[in-house]
Order: structure tokens, then C-alpha cells, then sequence
């Protein structure tokens, strides 16, 4: 009897424990369920709440807004590297799908400045605009947690506004946001960011401000940008911020760098002579002899049969002894002008082969430079009545390049000296029996 009672006292412990089991799974279900629904439910009342959840999850690895994408120095990520300047401008899309991009840029770039955390990051590494800018790409490689952000949706964006060009395919295909934003930002002339501030003001670490981006029109007469809070602003022009602001802009001090990467200027230049690869390929033959200044006649010319005019290797133009800039035809957020020049002879019969350079230091309107003075181009002007084509000076932007002074069919008179002049520049080239050159 003892024994049973026992037994039975066993088995009910036995059925309490199971139950006491099975409500706890069933109590636990049923949380799991309703926490689940009351998360992501439709129907929810709490808008703010669930927007907040959603903004602080963070997606899975390997997802399209992680940053799984980690920049490696040495390594240039500019899917257009090799292009020229039209080219790069082609695939892009144009101006018009420029500004699109900058756009979307510029509304991550807001969204950040509301973050407590990441806008000290921005405030750290970004200059005033009078003192230069930052690369995005630069930026984005030293701090992976604002890599982390700011691509936020990128991809999605670029898509949704449906932009031509080659770049907005190479976004599409990108593996992440990250990775797809890193490339569009060098692959848009170097994107760069400075800050601009009124006269007596200052930019404080917790003070979120707009961002506002360079048109890519002329003659714009106001500037589009984005608040903290993601709605549309305009600035009008004048001759500074009117208020303080993050500048995105593109850099113009690269497209000289893919000049040069890319073999010439196709924009100041008239078509080149057909042996150009030619003289890039023998020009460090004759460097051990700066003596020499000429374009190599036969036997060097493609054409044999019609060598180069010898008198042209005598009086060797010094192609910018001087020169002063009326305009810099720039707005306050870009900076410095970006001024070239060029001389061009004849141009069939056959041509001769053009000098043109770039004037990185000319940045001050109405102030004399002779800092070019010793520069040399390749030829002479075959004598006092020798006729230069084309003389030419510009101001070079990403999406154009604005003539500052052209003049056609000049010759150099008995003095050696010739001035140039145009309502925006002034332009003294002078020959020379110096037959030394120095590449610019």
C-alpha cells in the first residue's frame, strides 16, 4: 500500500512537472509570437518606435547596406582610370547625371550630420573651404564606421532615378552600398568635401548644418543642397556662404592628373600630330640633351618623305614669360581657377605638334606671374613672319572648360616679344635664342 501511494505520488509529481513544462513552452510561444508581430506588424500605432528599430538594426553581413567592403591602400578603385577626360565624362552620364549623383550624395552626407557620432568624425577631418578639402574616398577608408552609414540605400537611390551612363550600371553590379558609393566618389572627378563658413562664425561639433552641392551648370544665379532633416534648400549666389554649410564638390585639381594619365588634352587641343606616341616614346632619348628643342626631323617624322621644317628648331618660344588673370572664373566653392594654355602651329601639311601646359600657380586675379618664365615650347616660328595658328588660354572645369583668350593666325614681331590681350587675361610670349627646354 505504501509502495502504491508512493507510486502515485511519483506519477503526479511526474504530471505536475510535464505540465508545468508544457505551459511554459506554451507561455514562451506565445511571446516569441507576439513580440515578433508587435516589431514589424502594419498595423502598429507606435510609427516612431518601429522607425527607430528599424533604423538601429543592423543587417546581416554580407548584406547590401553593410560594409563589407574595406578599401585597400595602393589600390585605385576609379572604374574609369584609364579614360580621358570626355571619355570619363561620357560615362558618367553627362552633367546631368552628375548633379543626380551629387544629389544622393549630398542626402547621406545629411542624414550623417544627424547622428551624434558620426558628424564629430566629419567635423575632425574636414578643412574650411579656404583652406582645401578631403577626399570622400579618403575619409571613408580611415574610419570604416562612417563607411558603415553613409551607403545607406545608395544603390537603391541610383536605381530609382533611373541615371545613364556606364557608372550607374557599375553601381548596380556593385556588391554592397559601400563598395558601390567608394567607386562613384572617385570615379566623379575625386568628390571632396570642405566646409564653409561666414566671415566670424564657426562650426561647432554638435551643430548639424545643411549640405549643399556644386552645380555642374554655368551662370547659376542660386546652389540646391539638403538640411539635417533631408528637405530641399537653396543657396543664392553671392561672394560667400551665407551661412555655414558642408560643400560637396568635385576636385578640379585631378583633371590635370588625368590629362597627363591619359596622353594629352583633348579639350585645348586642335588634332594632334599623328606621330604624338612617337615623341612621347623618344623624348627621354634626347633628354641627356637639353640643347635640343626641336621636334625630331628625318629621320624620327613618320613621313619621310615631307621632314620637319628646320627653321622651326630656331627661336624657341618661351610660351608664358608672363602672365596676369582679370577673372578667375570660378565660384567661391571651387576654389582655385584651374588655368591652362596653349600654342598651336600649322595644322596640316603636316601639323606641328602643339605645346600646351598647365598654370597650377596663376590663382590671383590681377597679379603678375613670371613663375612660368622658364619653361620652353618645342619650336620656334620659322622667322619673323612665321605664323602660330592658335594661341590660347583657359580656365579648365570638370564639365567644360571656359575660354579666357583665343587668338588666331598671331606672329611674333622683330622685338621677340609679343602681348596678348583679351578682356580676361593678358599673355606675354617672347622667342628666344635659348634653345633649352623644360618640360612643364
Amino acid at each position: 500500500m505504501e509502495k502504491r501511494i508512493r507510486t502515485n505520488r511519483i506519477h503526479s509529481r511526474i504530471l505536475v512537472s510535464v505540465l508545468i513544462v508544457l505551459v511554459g513552452l506554451g507561455i514562451g510561444i506565445s511571446c516569441s509570437k507576439d513580440a515578433g508581430i508587435s516589431s514589424i506588424s502594419p498595423t502598429s500605432t507606435d510609427d516612431s518606435v518601429s522607425s527607430r528599430r528599424l533604423v538601429g538594426t543592423k543587417p546581416a553581413v554580407g548584406g547590401s547596406n553593410y560594409a563589407d567592403f574595406h578599401p585597400q591602400t595602393g589600390v585605385n578603385y576609379d572604374p574609369f582610370v584609364e579614360m580621358t577626360i570626355e571619355e570619363r565624362r561620357k560615362a558618367i552620364g553627362g552633367p546631368e547625371a552628375a548633379t543626380k549623383y551629387l544629389q544622393i550624395i549630398a542626402e547621406r552626407l545629411a542624414i550623417v550630420m544627424e547622428d551624434d557620432k558620426l558628424r564629430p568624425i566629419l567635423h575632425s577631418v574636414v578643412p574650411d573651404i579656404g583652406e582645401g578639402a578631403v577626399h570622400i574616398s579618403e575619409i571613408a577608408k580611415k574610419f570604416p564606421q562612417l563607411l558603415a552609414e553613409l551607403p545607406e540605400g545608395f544603390k537603391g537611390a541610383v536605381t530609382n532615378g533611373a541615371i545613364p551612363g556606364d557608372l550607374a550600371q557599375i553601381i548596380k553590379d556593385a556588391p554592397s552600398d559601400a563598395e558601390a558609393i567608394y567607386k562613384a566618389s572617385t570615379a566623379l572627378f575625386e568628390l571632396e568635401l570642405s566646409v564653409a563658413v561666414p566671415p566670424g562664425q564657426k562650426w561647432y561639433a554638435e551643430q548639424p548644418i545643411p549640405v549643399f552641392f556644386a552645380p555642374t551648370a554655368e551662370n547659376v544665379t542660386s546652389i540646391e543642397g539638403v538640411t539635417p532633416s533631408l528637405k530641399p534648400i537653396s543657396m543664392p549666389v553671392s561672394d560667400g556662404p551665407l551661412y555655414t554649410c558642408l560643400m560637396l564638390n568635385f576636385d578640379e585639381d585631378m583633371l590635370s592628373v588625368y590629362r597627363n594619365r591619359n596622353g594629352g588634352d583633348v579639350s585645348l587641343a586642335p588634332p594632334q600630330h599623328k606621330s604624338m606616341w612617337t615623341w612621347q616614346n623618344i623624348l627621354n632619348f634626347f633628354s641627356v640633351s637639353p640643347a635640343y628643342a626641336h621636334y625630331p626631323p628625318y629621320p624620327f617624322d613618320d613621313d619621310p618623305g615631307d621632314p620637319h621644317d628646320p627653321c622651326y628648331s630656331e627661336n624657341i618660344l618661351q610660351p608664358v614669360y608672363k602672365i596676369v588673370i582679370f577673372s578667375d572664373h570660378e565660384y567661391w566653392w571651387q576654389g582655385d581657377p584651374e588655368i591652362k594654355m596653349g600654342i598651336f602651329w600649322r595644322q596640316n601639311n603636316p601639323p606641328v605638334l602643339a605645346y600646351t601646359t598647365d598654370l597650377p600657380e596663376v590663382n590671383q586675379t590681377n597679379e603678375y606671374y613670371t613663375t612660368y618664365s622658364n619653361l620652353r615650347a618645342l619650336h620656334g616660328t620659322c622667322g619673323v613672319s612665321g605664323t602660330l595658328e592658335i594661341v590660347k588660354v583657359e580656365e579648365e572645369d570638370s564639365w567644360g572648360d571656359t575660354t579666357m583668350g583665343e587668338w588666331l593666325n598671331q606672329t611674333i614681331p622683330s622685338t621677340n616679344e609679343k602681348i596678348f590681350f583679351s578682356p580676361h587675361t593678358r599673355l606675354w610670349v617672347r622667342r628666344t635664342n635659348e634653345n633649352a627646354w623644360t618640360l612643364p
